[in-house]
């Protein structure tokens, strides 16, 4: 069996690997595991090997294996919104291969980052990208940066923002940023590289999923 056709643990460290007790109950009692089951376990950083329930310990089940990072990360940014919205950005992007998630400050962004809420939201994507890695068995955990100005994340190389008056994405092109609901002011525009996504006008956390497909989908076709 293949290491995507097992379920997904992130532990501390392959070599002597053990269960958190909320992950063994998950696994025990929604997952309905049975001791001598398999699984796999992953530190996160591309290492990891199938291990068998047992019922004290985990016996392990293959040598530790290493899957190297795809060698074009790609980089999504983001501009929240107000409610429960930054977790499912995370989540989602997560769920696409995405290695590089940014909240952004933008212009006209509705939500204000103070140092209180973004410590909050830090801890909270942490668990976020934990659940959704092991949901999409992805063994390299992607960067959640601090939040960010947009003139920041512009400096990244090849950064673009989505735009409806932009080009056509490019085989090359591996970050994107996506603005509010208002988009971006003039300021933001100005001189910036601008990249259509698919479809009409859409609203930012369909954005951000666009974005995040268009890029895997890129970096699929360079490989």
């Amino acid at each position: 069996m293949s290491r995507r056709g097992l379920p997904l643990v992130f532990v501390e460290t392959v070599e002597a690997p053990a269960l958190s007790q909320a992950d063994e109950h998950h696994l025990r009692k929604a997952l309905r595991f049975r001791d001598g089951d398999p699984f796999a376990v992953s530190d996160g950083l591309g290492r990891w090997r199938s291990v068998r329930l047992g019922p004290a310990t985990l016996e392990i089940d293959s040598e530790v294996s290493f899957e190297a990072k795809p060698v074009d990360q790609i980089t999504v940014g983001f501009s929240p919104v107000k409610g429960e919205r930054p977790e499912w950005f995370v989540q989602k992007l997560t769920e696409l291969d995405v290695d590089r998630i940014i909240p952004l400050v933008s212009d006209r962004g509705v939500v204000r980052w103070d140092a209180k809420r973004a410590a909050k939201l830090a801890a909270r994507f942490e668990t976020i990208v934990r659940e959704a890695a092991m949901q999409c068995r992805r063994v390299w955990l992607p960067v959640v940066d601090p939040p960010t100005s947009v003139a920041d994340a512009l400096r990244l190389p090849g950064a673009a923002l989505a735009d409806p008056d932009g080009r056509a994405i490019a085989r090359e092109d591996r970050v994107l940023l996506v603005g509010p609901e208002g988009g971006w002011s003039d300021k933001e525009r100005h001189d910036a590289e601008r990249i259509r996504l698919p479809g009409a006008i859409l609203r930012s956390e369909t954005a951000a999923v666009a974005a995040g497909v268009v890029l895997a989908m890129q970096r699929m076709n360079a490989e």
